[in-house]
């Protein structure tokens, strides 16, 4: 029994004894591990820092991207406006094109029309005017193969005669007629005109062209053969008016002298006109002379007319 007591006791000390160095022992390995823990507390204190600065780094860029996306987003927005707005004028355009395509082609069709009245309208007038123009042909014609040469001179004129031959083709029957209409009135035009010799024998020559039974050809042909003789004798005349203009002078003279004098120059144009049996359808260039003088002597017989002398 004492035995078993002094056993147990034995191991109760053992016991107490291991007891006793253990706490020692865990407290020196505790304060291994609280210092363990204070390097890994600081470290991680460190590192936390470390963290926060990251964080507020990375806070910092996600406000700076949250902008630069709510600044996109803006720009995203304005833009789908923009796309919105171009896709609405692109519609309109789009109906405006379809539009004008359609008005374009209203207006073709309507241009074709028009071309197509015009050349309508073009084919009946040639049709009317060829009608017409046959018309005119068979007139013209029937005017100038029913009547006499002489009637047809005193009908004509040189322009109307002209006029006539364009329109008549010059294989019609009358167009040799019309040829010779239009000589007999160039010929009659000279005496409209100042005298020139070349000329009166060409038209001269021209008559004898007309072959037709007239008497007013006749008639001219003598009237140009006369012209050179009957102008010669009214600058004969003319002279003697300026001599008597040079040797009298009567201005401020009383009535009497005023008209001896007048009826001097008077005697010696009626003496031409009586001499040359002058009339107003004979030599019309030669009377048209003779009445300018009795235009000026008339008021004043001493009016010169030293001009008219150059007009023969």
């Amino acid at each position: 029994m004492k035995k078993l007591i002094f056993i147990g006791l034995f191991f109760f000390v053992i016991g107490f004894i291991n007891a006793q160095t253990d706490p020692i022992q865990e407290i020196k390995s505790k304060a291994i591990q609280i210092d363990s823990l204070k390097r890994q507390i600081i470290l991680e204190q460190n590192n936390s820092k470390g963290i926060q600065s990251s964080l507020l780094q990375l806070r910092e860029r996600y406000r700076v991207r949250g902008d630069s996306l709510n600044l996109l987003n803006g720009r995203l927005q304005e833009f789908e406006k923009t796309k919105n707005s171009q896709r609405s004028i692109e519609t309109q355009l789009k109906l405006k094109s379809d539009s004008i395509g359609l008005l374009k082609s209203e207006l073709r069709t309507a241009k074709n029309e028009i071309i197509s009245e015009k050349n309508k309208g073009i084919t009946l007038a040639k049709q009317e005017k060829e009608a017409g123009k046959i018309e005119l042909l068979d007139k013209i014609s029937q005017k100038y193969a029913n009547t006499s040469f002489d009637d047809l001179i005193r009908i004509t004129t040189k322009y109307s005669v002209e006029k006539d031959f364009q329109i008549v083709s010059k294989t019609s029957e009358v167009a040799g007629q019309l040829e010779k209409l239009i000589i007999y009135h160039k010929a009659e035009n000279l005496l409209h005109e100042k005298f020139d010799k070349s000329k009166v024998n060409l038209e001269l020559k021209n008559l004898d062209v007309i072959s037709e039974e007239s008497q007013l050809t006749n008639q001219l042909r003598k009237k140009i053969q006369d012209y050179e003789i009957v102008n010669q004798g009214l600058k004969n005349a003319l002279a003697k008016i300026n001599q008597i203009d040079q040797s009298e002078l009567v201005r401020g003279m009383p009535t009497e002298i005023q008209n001896t004098k007048l009826g001097k120059i008077l005697t010696e144009l009626s003496s031409f006109t009586f001499n040359y049996d002058l009339k107003e359808n004979n030599y019309p260039y030669l009377i048209e002379i003779t009445l300018e003088v009795m235009r000026r002597k008339h008021p004043n017989p001493d009016a010169d007319i030293t001009d008219l002398l150059l007009k023969l």
